[in-house]
């Protein structure tokens, strides 16, 4: 998968549109004094007790409580609820969709939708999965961030030749230190036909793609380990 510059025809601008509305559509959000605050994600609201979000996920996917899944995560103590779909927007591929509640307030602080690829992928769907990246990284890109908090097209850990890292398309922390991570996994790292001694990503290996939204990046209300008077 690779960024790709498309042509300019009506059925590009009619999906360009699609896609916009769908990512608008998945994230609600209020922009005050420019802050670009996230408020909700579909129908569920930021800061929702359980009870609550269990009832917006059952509207927005049409499922029943019983397909809800329920449980505790072991690093963080943060329970969660998750549901499973064939398909999510805009990337339109299986998906994950997992919101966290805050050990200490026990409402919903973050949500991470994780898209799983298929090891193959014919051309015009990746295609698409190009675009659909790209439109989410642009309406991400436009929100009012802090300048020093916005990351861009980087592979985490040592980039070296033959290495297979995960790989940052966004990530974004605004004033009310509400963070945005569109992230994707594995990419392999190779040497740039171009550009002798440089190096390129190749994302034809990509199985995952992630959106986390993390309402507090500072103070993400996880269980805290007391270690005083070891």
């Amino acid at each position: 998968m690779k960024y790709m510059k498309v042509c300019q025809c009506a059925a590009v601008f009619f999906l360009s549109f699609q896609l916009t509305f769908a990512i608008a559509q998945n994230v609600k959000e209020i922009d005050t004094k420019g802050s670009g605050e996230i408020k909700q994600f579909l129908s569920a609201s930021f800061g929702s007790k359980e009870a609550v979000v269990k009832q917006a996920i059952g509207v927005d996917f049409k499922i029943k409580e019983g397909d809800i899944r329920s449980d505790v995560d072991t690093y963080s103590g943060m329970r969660f609820l998750e549901v499973s779909v064939p398909s999510f927007r805009p990337l339109d591929m299986p998906a994950t969709v997992r919101y966290m509640f805050g050990y200490s307030c026990a409402c919903l602080t973050q949500v991470k939708v994780d898209w799983k690829l298929p090891e193959q992928l014919a051309a015009d769907k990746r295609a698409v999965l190009t675009m659909s990246t790209a439109e989410l990284v642009k309406h991400l890109s436009e929100k009012n961030w802090l300048a020093d908090q916005v990351v861009t097209d980087r592979a985490i850990g040592e980039v070296k030749l033959g290495a297979s890292l995960p790989f940052v398309f966004f990530r974004g922390v605004n004033v009310r230190n509400t963070a945005v991570v569109f992230s994707g996994e594995p990419v392999q790292i190779l040497a740039d036909k171009n550009s002798p001694g440089k190096f390129s990503a190749d994302f034809d290996k990509m199985r995952s793609i992630q959106l986390f939204y993390q309402l507090d990046s500072k103070n993400p209300d996880v269980r805290k380990i007391n270690v005083q008077g070891f």
